[in-house]
Formats: structure tokens, C-alpha cells, sequence
């Protein structure tokens, strides 16, 4: 149940600010904080899920462990709104899959401006 507490959850102009603010908040940590930030792309870890599991686990300092490939069969509770989606492995299907409401995204292109016409490729 998304209601109006979560408006980025149903109203794609909503969403648009949402993902503005979180660009400037991630820009803003990258600058002040002493620490190292890794950005991971949704593309990139379905790509080469293992390969950027290693890399995320390498960055954080821990130990690689198999079972990382794993986490869709994890037992203990989730608590998402995507319940469904973490007890799938990871699938490839949904890059791209924008495009086939592309017709529909008008207010959603229009909120994220100049971040929308940066980062997509035609």
C-alpha cells in the first residue's frame, strides 16, 4: 500500500523530484564526506552480478563468501514493498524496460530536466 506518506511511489512527477534530491544528496556526501562512496548501477550488477558482488564486498572490506550469489534464497524475513522481487535471482529483463511506457513518462522527463537529457541514450 503506497499512499500519500510516499507520493514518489505513485505520482511520476513526484518521482522525478525524489530522484532529483537523491542525486544532490549523493553529489553532496561524495564532496564533504572523508570517506569513499561506491555507486552502484543497476545495469552493472545484473550484467556482471558476481563480479560487482566481489567488488562491493572487496569495498566494504569483508571476506567473499559464496553464499553473497545466494541472497534470494535467504530464509529470514523482508520487509519491502518488493517482497516478490528478493526472493527472485537477479534477472536482466528489466533494463531497458522503460522504453515500453516511454509515451507515458512525460512528467517524469520533465521533473528530472537536465539529469534526464544527461544520462539517456538514444
Amino acid at each position: 500500500h503506497f499512499a500519500a506518506p510516499m507520493p514518489f511511489a505513485n505520482n511520476l512527477t513526484s518521482l522525478g523530484h525524489y530522484y532529483q534530491g537523491y542525486e544532490a544528496i549523493m553529489a553532496h556526501w561524495h564532496k564533504v564526506l572523508p570517506l569513499p562512496i561506491m555507486d552502484v548501477q543497476y545495469e552493472e550488477m545484473v550484467a556482471d552480478h558476481e563480479g560487482m558482488c566481489k567488488r562491493i564486498i572487496d569495498f566494504v572490506g569483508v571476506d567473499w563468501e559464496q553464499a553473497c550469489m545466494q541472497s534470494h534464497k535467504t530464509k529470514r524475513t523482508v520487509k519491502t514493498a518488493s517482497t516478490w522481487q528478493v526472493r527472485q535471482p537477479l534477472y536482466t529483463t528489466s533494463v531497458e524496460r522503460w522504453r515500453l511506457f516511454d509515451k507515458h513518462l512525460d512528467p517524469l522527463k520533465q521533473a528530472l530536466g537536465d539529469f534526464y537529457k544527461e544520462t539517456t541514450v538514444n
